[in-house]
């Protein structure tokens, strides 16, 4: 008895079955590949914007940060000048109000002037020739007007001025000190201001003979005679001059010096009063020209 055949599978039927579930190509692989790269790629670049965005923003902070502090300094220092400028202005202010205070006030004026280093001209001369300065402030006190006033008085060399805060005006008084007596008996300066008649013991100063006054012979004269000892301004008794070189000088006891020029004329004064301390030159002339070499005859 034969068995029933079974009928074999078709190829076409595996094949059917096999075609259910298609695989992928590589082509298509690789271009799934590709976007999903492409894909990464993106993120990647959206990502470094996102950063780079948010750098700038940050950046943009601090910059602001910065230039509101950098305004907070400026406006800063800018306050401290204007306190500066403000404190300044205000003791201008009052330095201009005390010297208003002083101009227009009587509470800084001139109650009092003190004169000193007077002799010849008593001091209520000076004050009464000053009485304009008194109740004047004293930042009012001219040194001009004060000179004005005190020209008048031939025998002042010089003077200074001195407020003494509150009410005291000093005047110092430099006088002019004779040092010779004119032909005409009148007391002279070494410049030869006439200060007028000696007062006692003044005439006993040596006698400028044939000398005018404003000459270069004056002048060379009046400079030996400020170099004279007290010892030889005493014995002296006339000085003359036929030029500024030929200085010539007699004493009271009748010696004749030869003086040259008025150069060296404190060594010629102190070499003369050793000479004159001894009775050899009684009535002699002395030659004090060079003096390092005197000559007696």
């Amino acid at each position: 008895m034969r068995r029933p055949e079974v009928p074999a599978r078709s190829t076409s039927t595996r094949s059917a079955s096999s075609k259910s579930t298609p695989r992928r190509s590589n082509a298509e692989q690789v271009d799934a590949e590709l976007r999903e790269s492409e894909r990464a790629r993106l993120r990647e670049a959206q990502a470094e914007q996102a950063e780079q965005e948010r750098e700038l923003r940050e950046a943009s902070r601090q910059r602001r940060r910065a230039e509101r502090a950098q305004a907070r300094r400026f406006t800063a220092g800018r306050r401290r000048r204007l306190k500066a400028w403000g404190i300044g202005a205000g003791v201008v202010i009052v330095a201009i109000g005390i010297l208003i205070a002083l101009v227009t006030t009587p509470i800084m004026s001139v109650r009092e002037i003190r004169v000193e280093g007077t002799d010849r001209v008593s001091e209520e001369q000076i004050v009464a020739a000053l009485e304009g300065q008194l109740d004047k402030p004293i930042a009012l006190v001219s040194e001009e007007e004060i000179g004005e006033a005190l020209q008048q008085f031939t025998s002042l060399e010089s003077y200074a001025v001195d407020l003494l805060p509150p009410s005291t005006l000093l005047i110092r008084i430099q006088e002019r000190i004779p040092v010779a007596v004119d032909e005409n008996g009148h007391l002279l300066d070494a410049a030869g201001v006439s200060l007028g008649e000696p007062r006692d013991g003044e005439g006993d100063l040596p006698t400028i003979v044939g000398v005018a006054a404003d000459t270069a012979e004056f002048e060379a004269v009046a400079s030996v005679l400020k170099n004279l000892s007290p010892f030889m301004l005493e014995h002296v008794a006339e000085i003359t001059a036929s030029s500024s070189q030929s200085i010539q000088l007699k004493t009271e006891g009748g010696e004749t010096i030869v003086w040259g020029g008025p150069d060296q004329s404190r060594l010629k004064s102190d070499t003369v009063q050793a000479l004159l301390q001894s009775d050899a030159v009684k009535g002699k002339t002395i030659d004090v020209s060079a003096p390092e070499h005197p000559v007696v005859r």
